[in-house]
């Protein structure tokens, strides 16, 4: 159901999820989310299992992976935050990513200059969650 709705999902992370898109519907386009940060409250795959899980996305017949998205941590420092957003790029650029889905209102500068394709402005255009 989700992939005759929606055309993209930034949010792949698990095996389950891409269950999903066993059905007819049309194919999706997808970015594996990754949790470089290692944040608990935060969802996505672990860098170390990056491969394995883009191999098993690439697989996937309704699934095209498109490339990578994560959301910085909320208390780094500027550096902290660039430092991940460098380790993202590189991840992408080594296993043929097209898109880049990184950096919020806060840090969209940032994320634009280390090789961001997708930014979240939310904030920066309907104001603070209430």
């Amino acid at each position: 159901a989700v992939a005759r709705t929606f055309r993209v999902l930034h949010t792949l992370e698990n095996e389950r999820q891409l269950q999903q898109f066993e059905d007819d519907g049309p194919p999706i386009d997808g970015m594996v989310q990754v949790n470089l940060g290692r944040e608990a409250q935060k969802s996505g795959v672990f860098l170390e299992s990056l491969d394995e899980f883009v191999i098993s996305v690439s697989k996937r017949a309704q699934v095209r992976f498109r490339g990578l998205m994560t959301i910085g941590p909320a208390e780094a420092s500027p550096e902290e935050t660039r430092h991940i957003y460098r380790a993202l790029a590189e991840a992408n650029r080594r296993i043929g990513g097209e898109w880049l889905s990184m950096g919020m209102s806060h840090d969209l500068e940032l994320a634009v200059q280390e090789g961001s394709t997708h930014i979240r402005i939310g904030t920066a255009l309907f104001g603070d969650r209430a």
